[in-house]
């Protein structure tokens, strides 16, 4: 435990702006991505499932990508870890 705030400062002294801009972008489109994955498997899958269970599907509404991206950051705060 003695020192441990030395390596934590050494951590900190390659530190550059453009990492923090980059990281932020590659975030930013993993979370586009999992939203897309979400919109098209709920709309593909769903439709099937209701089919399969003898239900109509006329009154089937697809989610749009900014309900995926919601439903995307809602399982993210809920299940981190």
């Amino acid at each position: 435990m003695i020192g441990g705030g030395i390596k934590i400062q050494g951590m900190f002294e390659d530190f550059k702006p453009g990492r923090l801009f980059s990281l932020s972008i590659i975030m930013i489109i993993v979370l586009l991505i999992r939203s897309y994955i979400i919109q098209k498997t709920y709309n593909i899958v769903w439709q099937k499932l209701v089919i399969n269970t003898g239900g109509d599907i006329n009154k089937f509404k697809p989610i749009t990508f900014y309900e995926s991206i919601m439903i995307v950051l809602l399982f993210s705060v809920l299940f981190r870890g």
